[in-house]
């Protein structure tokens, strides 16, 4: 932040240089293809205007080049739809779930959230005494 302009600008050390993961690598689709729009995301907030934005945005580029990117870093200011604000916010019941995360990888072919789905229900089937904490209602699985 500069206090004589006002403005402020995203901050690096001298010698650092962004890294990011390849674009080729082991991770979902959707968190690869919305790398580029985070980054660009990021810098519009802690750029003042667009000249701050445009002067960091190279260094960003070429570290996204480098890790398999074909896209460029772009600006883009939160809407005000994207803020958050406890206006008109309804109070609603919380559910108690459980939420089953299995481990990402692009070379299983198995179904692993519905082979976990056919075991909660041979294991806790109508009538038993955990149904009501482990039944398809109480858990999910993202």
């Amino acid at each position: 932040m500069e206090h004589n302009t006002g403005t402020h600008r995203p901050f690096r050390k001298p010698n650092d240089q962004p890294v990011y993961i390849n674009a080729s690598s082991n991770h979902p689709k959707s968190i690869i293809k919305h790398i580029p729009e985070a980054i660009g995301k990021r810098l519009s907030a802690l750029s003042s205007n667009q000249g701050i934005f445009n002067s960091a945005a190279p260094i960003y580029d070429e570290a996204l080049e480098k890790s398999g990117f074909k896209e460029e870093v772009k600006s883009k200011k939160a809407d005000a739809k994207e803020r958050v604000t406890g206006e008109n916010k309804k109070r609603r019941r919380k559910r108690n779930v459980i939420w089953f995360n299995p481990p990402f990888g692009k070379n299983v072919k198995t179904s692993i959230a519905g082979t976990f789905l056919k075991l909660l229900d041979k294991h806790f089937p109508q009538g038993s005494d955990s149904t009501k904490i482990f039944n398809r209602n109480c858990v999910k699985v993202s």
